[in-house]
């Protein structure tokens, strides 16, 4: 029975967890660009081979952001996430295709829905690759930026011309440019082979590839080799049950090395996690655990945990004590206005329930105050739910027994409105994790295990779900959006485990 328990948690959990940006992982960054609206096409193996390099990159247990024929929206969410989890890299590996364009100062790697570009429109619906330059540069030990570029796609008018200009490499990254054809899968092969330096592979490209940067002598960017096969030897004699493993992957998960889930399938993406907590304890770095290893990495999971779970409860009654001191000083008193500034600031909060009730009460009551023309006209204005419907409202009623809720209401529309972006990229890192109907019923009951009143547990996150996932943010330190993302995924298996 215990068997198939943690079989069934083990299920649910790699269905949970998916790498975080978390201390110096391995990221990739892959866009092909191969159908354009208004551009030559790229050839049918330029996509084969990206798909190619997805695949041997997540073999080799880099933490990957990939997407394919992207418009100029979707370069830019999965730009900005794979930016964040590139801020703390070991290894940074960035590959565009598709048809960039070039002036006399910048290029721009083009979105697929761009159209007659200008100088204004390539730099809407692009990606500069200096800014790609930039990031790639924050990686620890080295970086590759490669380009696989069609040829003449856009004609477009001057100043802008198809191509690459001149690029400005910076320490620490080197440059690999190649007309689209099957460059992809040449990455694939070569620099990304096991044990292959970064060095010999770029010396098989001969004239073919156009290489700018200082090429690393012994950075190997595919997987590592391991250095002493004692290290596998003694892991494989330690014959670790499933239960163990799936103890690994939970402990790596807690102390911030993520193993892109918990299968109790020692993989590529685990030993990954297993040398990058290798590395930053001073271990010898095999990817391999040996017996003190494994007590250790226990040991500091055990501490974790507890350092957690204890700053969050610090966390949480701080912030009680501060949402009850404001209730006291606003919303306590009754009056609408207070009531409001309350809600604002603690839309979540201890009180928010009794404020929105005692609002209702407020405005139900100025209803059968009010004369049927302007109770008409709010309730128009409240069915719109609209910054023009309430102005509507108050260009006939300013002074009506709406005015101050219809202010107070447009005020709040502009403001989510300023948002909108933010919600917007809050929840496409939400639909990235892919998470599955049973695991949406996990997090919901994870939530409510920790106290949080996330509704019932359905699968469906409406709002008291997103309102519990907004306060276990909060808590734990994390950029409070209401929207579950990888950090706050495992945090939560980390507090509950």
């Amino acid at each position: 029975m215990r068997r198939i328990l943690q079989r069934a948690a083990a299920a649910v959990l790699a269905a949970m967890l998916t790498a975080m940006p978390a201390l110096a992982a391995d990221v990739a960054l892959v866009i092909a660009n191969t159908r354009y609206d208004d551009a030559k096409n790229l050839p049918a193996t330029v996509q084969e081979g990206a798909e190619r390099l997805v695949k041997t990159l997540n073999a080799a247990g880099y933490e990957v952001y990939s997407g394919r024929n992207l418009d100029a929206r979707e370069m830019k969410d999965t730009l900005e996430a794979f930016a964040e989890a590139a801020g703390d890299a070991r290894k940074i590996v960035i590959y565009y295709a598709g048809n960039p364009l070039t002036s006399a100062r910048s290029t721009w790697l083009t979105a697929s829905n761009l159209r007659n570009p200008t100088l204004i429109t390539a730099a809407e619906r692009g990606v500069e690759l200096d800014l790609l330059m930039t990031i790639a540069r924050q990686a620890r030990r080295g970086a590759v930026v490669a380009v696989e570029r069609g040829e003449k796609g856009f004609d477009p008018a001057p100043p802008l011309k198809d191509g690459i200009g001149p690029v400005s490499v910076p320490k620490g990254v080197f440059y690999l440019e190649a007309p689209a054809k099957r460059f992809a899968g040449r990455l694939a092969r070569t620099l990304l082979a096991p044990g292959v330096t970064a060095k010999k592979a770029v010396a098989e490209y001969g004239g073919r590839i156009t290489v700018r940067g200082d090429v690393p002598e012994k950075l190997v960017f595919g997987p590592a080799r391991a250095a002493l096969d004692a290290d596998r030897q003694r892991e494989i004699e330690m014959k670790l049950t499933e239960g163990q493993r799936l103890r690994i992957q939970i402990d790596l998960t807690v102390l911030g090395f993520d193993p892109d889930g918990v299968d109790g399938i020692i993989g590529p993406r685990t030993r990954n996690a297993i040398a990058r907590w290798q590395e930053a304890n001073g271990q010898r770095v095999t990817g391999y655990l040996g017996p003190k290893q494994f007590e250790l990495l226990k040991s500091q999971a055990k501490r974790e945990r507890a350092r957690i779970r204890r700053e969050a409860e610090q966390r949480r009654r701080e912030f009680q004590r501060q949402d009850r001191a404001y209730w006291q000083a606003t919303g306590a008193s009754g009056k609408p206005e207070d009531l409001r500034a309350y809600l604002r600031r603690y839309p979540d909060g201890q009180f928010a329930k009794q404020a929105r009730s005692r609002l209702a009460s407020i405005q139900e009551e100025r209803l059968r105050q009010a004369r049927q023309a302007e109770r008409a006209a709010w309730q128009a204005a409240v069915r719109a739910d609209t910054v023009a419907a309430y102005r509507k409202y108050l260009s006939t009623y300013n002074r009506g027994l709406f005015a101050p809720a219809a202010r107070a209401r447009i005020e709040d529309l502009q403001e989510a409105a300023k948002l909108e972006a933010q919600r917007r990229r809050a929840a496409a890192r939400e639909r990235a994790l892919g998470l599955s109907p049973a695991s949406r019923v996990a997090v919901e009951r994870r939530l409510r295990s920790l106290g949080l009143d996330a509704g019932p547990a359905d699968g469906v996150f409406d709002y008291q779900t997103r309102s519990a996932i907004r306060a276990f943010q909060r808590w734990n330190g994390i950029a409070v959006t209401g929207f579950m993302n990888r950090p706050t995924l495992n945090r939560l298996v980390a507090q509950t485990n």
